[in-house]
């Protein structure tokens, strides 16, 4: 058995602290517990935000006795706390509102559905009434491509920090827009099927998430990064749990939304919420990157990290190094290193009371340098990565770490 399968191994009882990917516990079953408050079938849930007050909001339709739509607030831990019908306009949508978007400093949230129905606007709801208000109403740019507001997120610093919005429907164009209904940027979507959005704000990344879009078959969903400096995808994908009973297992991601908030430390989250058997809201980590650098940045491409990935790469970037070298551990701890083989403000980001592995030195060039981690099959677990980088003379240099969860 090679080194890298035993330490792949050793990691299934790994604590989980920050990988990409990897379930927080934080769970609950929106159908089942919305058709247990409100009666009937609640067999249509769409979008989900987490709320600045650790409630979550829910877009759901009821498809029997009768069609109703309408929005619904659970508790943090899933429990039913009320529901506030769409507005009359909204009736005859199939669906009601699909994926939300969140102004956390308004404290709104935002909603589109079918052009048709919706006048080709995006709904808005205050949280401080707990009432929509029309005046608040976002205008879709005609020049948006699709029938409907399928994926949708708010970015708190987008058109110079005035905020702007990204749909899409599909797997045609992203589209940014400001608040008077302008387009802003059109970007290629990286997603064949494109259903929810999200974006980390801080870090200037937006997922599209959506069935399909991975080399692995069966994955209903499917997020990918794309860097929203660039606008191109960054070579990042992550797969949801498929721990939710349904076809495909795990279910197909209808809603997205990336939270920043404060747990026993500050944590970066993405809530999804999946149709399955029953519909699922979820949370995830929602960053691979961690900790301070005093070299490059550690990245990866060649699709999700999954056992039997033979083409997963950890990538470097930002490096001064002519070569660099990667480590692999189970855990993470952060820990100073300090001279003479090191440069001032170093870390080593991996956990030093379980082994490290070496997989590998590379060749720095322009930069950037990249390594292949084929991934076993049969794998399941997470991992930690670092790259340590060495100039053709003088101190070494560490490199921000890196986390993810490998999904069997």
């Amino acid at each position: 058995m090679s080194s890298l399968r035993c330490l792949f191994l050793s990691v299934l009882t790994a604590p989980v602290i920050s990988q990409l990917g990897a379930r927080t516990g934080d769970e609950f079953d929106a159908q089942s517990v919305t058709t247990a408050a409100l009666t009937g079938t609640w067999d249509g849930c769409q979008g989900v935000v987490r709320s600045a007050f650790n409630t979550y909001w829910v877009s759901a339709r009821r498809s029997a006795p009768s069609p109703s739509l309408q929005l619904i607030e659970f508790s943090e831990a899933g429990a039913y706390l009320s529901s506030v019908p769409l507005p009359a306009a909204l009736s005859a949508s199939a669906t009601g509102l699909l994926d939300l978007a969140y102004d956390q400093l308004a404290g709104v949230i935002y909603g589109g559905c079918e052009h048709a129905v919706s006048g080709r606007q995006l709904w808005a709801f205050r949280l401080s009434t707990r009432a929509f208000d029309a005046a608040l109403n976002i205008t879709v740019p005609a020049s948006v491509p699709g029938n409907a507001v399928r994926g949708l997120t708010f970015d708190r610093f987008g058109n110079n920090g005035l905020g702007s919005f990204y749909c899409v429907d599909g797997g045609s164009a992203v589209t940014e827009f400001d608040r008077a209904g302008t387009t802003l940027r059109t970007l290629t979507n990286p997603h064949p099927n494109a259903t929810a959005l999200a974006l980390d704000s801080t870090d200037r990344r937006l997922w599209v998430f959506g069935p399909g879009g991975t080399t692995k078959a069966g994955e209903g969903v499917v997020g990918i990064a794309v860097d929203l400096f660039t606008g191109l995808a960054t070579g990042q994908k992550m797969l949801g749990s498929p721990r939710y009973p349904g076809t495909p297992a795990g279910g197909d991601v209808t809603g997205a939304e990336f939270a920043v908030y404060a747990h026993d430390h500050t944590v970066f989250r993405l809530a999804l919420l999946t149709n399955a058997t029953s519909d699922w809201v979820y949370e995830v980590e929602g960053r691979f990157g961690f900790g301070s650098t005093c070299g490059g940045i550690i990245g990866f491409t060649g699709d999700a990290a999954y056992g039997g990935n033979s083409a997963w790469t950890v990538t470097l970037t930002q490096s001064t190094a002519s070569s660099a070298f990667l480590l692999l551990a189970a855990t993470q701890e952060t820990t100073p290193i300090a001279g003479p083989l090191f440069a001032t403000g170093c870390y080593v980001q991996l956990g030093l009371a379980t082994p490290l592995l070496s997989l590998g030195g590379a060749a720095v060039a322009g930069g950037r340098a990249q390594l292949a981690v084929p991934i076993p099959n049969g794998i399941i677990g997470s991992i930690y990565l670092q790259w340590i980088e060495a100039p053709a003379a003088g101190v070494l240099r560490s490199s921000t770490g890196g986390g993810v969860f490998v999904r069997s």
